[in-house]
Order: C-alpha cells, then structure tokens, then sequence
C-alpha cells in the first residue's frame, strides 16, 4: 500500500516509490513537483504538536442522521465544480473513489491550497491560504450542524480492500468553542455494521486532527465556513475502514 511502479523515458527497468514522490495522473515535471511539495505540506499537517485527543463523551451523543434523498452510492460522487473544498489525489484513481478528483483538477490552478492528507489524497480548500487563521475570527456563528454530502468508504483487511458503505452522518461545529464532534454508520461484508464516533478543538485556521487507539479524523473548514471535510479511520476487528467525505450547511 501506498506504493506505486515508475517508469520514466530512457528507464531499463521500473522502480518502486513512494505514491507522493510524483504525481501518476499528470503531465509535466513541473506539475509532479508542486504535487510533491502540496504532499508532503498535507502530510505535515497531517501530524501536529497541537491537542489531538477525541472527546469521545461529545461524539457519542450524536444522533447519526439518515441519508436522505441520496443513497449510498450517489454520496460517492465528485464535488460541484465551484465546491469550496475537494479531495484530490496523489495516485491513479482505482475506479472505486469517486469522491477524490485528480490532483490538478483539485488545485485548480491555484484557486485552492492543501490542508491536509494522507499519501493517497489531500483536501483542498479554496482561498487564500495566509488568511486560513481568520476562520473563526469575529464568527457570529454558534453551533452549526452540516449535513453529509459526499462520503466513500473501503474496509482493508488481509492485504485486501472491499467496498464499504457511509449509511449515515452527522457533523456538529461549535464556532464559538472551536470544537466539533461527527458520527458515522459504517458497515461492509466482511466487518458488518460499524460506527465512528470522533470530537475535540478546530484550531483557528479551520484545521483537526484528533485520533483515540482505534479512530482517526483529519479535516478542514472552509474558510467561508460553509463547508467541511474529513478523512476517517476506523479499526475493526483485524480490518480498518477508511474513507474521506464531505459536508455542507
């Protein structure tokens, strides 16, 4: 995992690298080496010195709220073309995450920076980042519930991925205290029905990362405080379901 075979111009043979060190779907070098440098940016970011404990207590009041008008499959689908925030990956899409775009196509020619990741995909975010710590500066904005919509999900087991379903979500921020907590129903064939219950601070430029010894969130705000979006794991049995989504209000 997280692995991939390169083979440039004038190679004998392919190597195998880390998937960040370049970019798969793309053309130029100059383009490799942004995507490069936004990986390891989304990956630092990914890993701060700041409180990262899940306040488990907020998260497992939630009430998981139902799909609503879409099922399953259409929550894996791209965001709107305008969309504040979008997943963009480092790696050939495998056909199964729709919810990811490709990486250039997420960047948008500078109309979004990296917040942060993992070494397959990161989330961007439109605006610019030097103004990202003014999130929650002056929000008249209270607790404000956003609604899921978009999620994918695998279960990886074995050395083997299947498909797993997000049946349910709820997301709840706390603009004033700068905390959130989220719920998901989780559930595939092998590792059956599920649930990921995660809470605990935003820091003032929108960013969290908060994990406890089977759960991981790592997510962003949009700076017009609008939109959300994480990526989640979440430990089952010998297998971990794993998978980004996205909300709106």
């Amino acid at each position: 995992g997280r692995l991939m075979v390169e083979m440039r111009p004038g190679d004998r043979s392919p190597r195998v690298v880390p998937a960040i060190n370049a970019l798969l779907a793309s053309s130029t070098p100059a383009i490799d080496a942004r995507a490069a440098a936004h990986a390891a940016a989304a990956l630092a970011a990914a890993n701060p010195t700041f409180d990262t404990r899940n306040d488990r207590a907020a998260a497992q009041v939630l009430a998981i709220a139902p799909l609503g008008p879409f099922d399953a499959r259409d929550f894996n689908t791209p965001p709107e073309s305008n969309a504040q925030l979008a997943w963009g990956r480092w790696t050939l899409s495998t056909g199964k995450d729709n919810i990811s775009l490709p990486y250039a196509t997420a960047f948008n020619d500078k109309e979004r920076h990296v917040t942060l990741g993992d070494g397959e995909a990161a989330l961007f975010r439109k605006g610019d980042a030097d103004s990202a710590a003014s999130v929650f500066a002056n929000s008249p904005l209270g607790r404000v519930d956003f609604r899921l919509t978009r999620a994918y999900a695998s279960y990886d087991i074995d050395s083997r991925s299947e498909a797993a379903s997000v049946d349910g979500g709820t997301l709840s921020v706390d603009f004033t205290k700068r905390t959130f907590a989220t719920a998901l129903a989780l559930a595939s064939a092998t590792a059956g029905k599920s649930e990921l219950r995660v809470g605990g601070a935003i820091q003032s430029n929108g960013l969290f990362v908060v994990s406890d010894v089977d759960q991981v969130v790592k997510g962003a705000i949009s700076l017009d405080t609008k939109e959300a979006g994480y990526l989640f794991e979440r430990q089952v049995g010998r297998g971990v379901f794993r998978g980004r989504t996205l909300w709106g209000r």
